[in-house]
């Protein structure tokens, strides 16, 4: 894992049309510290140029292993896609894992599902994501800047927010995400 394939893997994720927040190795390693293994796998060109890419994590749950692909993974084209979805199934496999979740940034009717769907992966009814796109906030425009592009519902949440209490923490400190994802795994069901 050196810093140069770190950035190659990071710039190929960033060039894709479904390149998202959850595929760089960043967020990998910030899911390392809530007991996730990331693992990275790729499809590459002759030449060695990636084609597709897949950041997957493994965490043992129990004496069940599972895998997962958050928002990924990226590909330039249904060929290269065809070739890292049997990669992720083979990689799963070997490292024991009972399933393995994808879950692309695609829309309703995207014939990229036929890619998917002729790999052996399928839909799962009722699986929903909590949000169907990610969005690129401009953080310097300041405050009062972002919150009025925000949607009435949204603004008026926040606000409620702050009057029953509600605090922001900052830091690096792996234990805020710990602490994060426990609250966010015990509110979401």
């Amino acid at each position: 894992r050196s810093g140069r394939t770190a950035e190659a893997w990071d710039s190929f994720g960033a060039a894709c049309s479904g390149g998202t927040i959850f595929q760089p190795t960043d967020w990998g390693e910030a899911r390392r510290a809530t007991g996730w293994t990331p693992h990275r796998l790729a499809v590459a060109d002759p030449a060695g140029r990636p084609q597709a890419a897949a950041l997957v994590g493994l965490k043992r749950r129990g004496p069940v292993v599972a895998a997962y692909c958050q928002r990924g993974p990226v590909w330039e084209d249904p060929a290269s896609l065809r070739r890292l979805l049997d990669l992720i199934r083979a990689f799963a496999r070997d490292a024991g894992a009972a399933f393995v979740k994808v879950n692309p940034d695609l829309a309703d009717g995207d014939p990229t599902v036929d890619v998917f769907l002729a790999a052996g992966y399928r839909a799962v009814p009722g699986e929903a994501y909590a949000h169907r796109g990610t969005y690129q906030v401009d953080l310097t425009a300041g405050e009062e800047s972002i919150a009025a592009a925000m949607e009435g519902r949204t603004r008026r949440a926040i606000a409620r927010a702050r009057r029953e209490g509600v605090q922001v923490e900052f830091g690096s400190d792996r234990r805020i995400l710990s602490r994060f994802e426990a609250l966010a795994t015990a509110t979401s069901g």
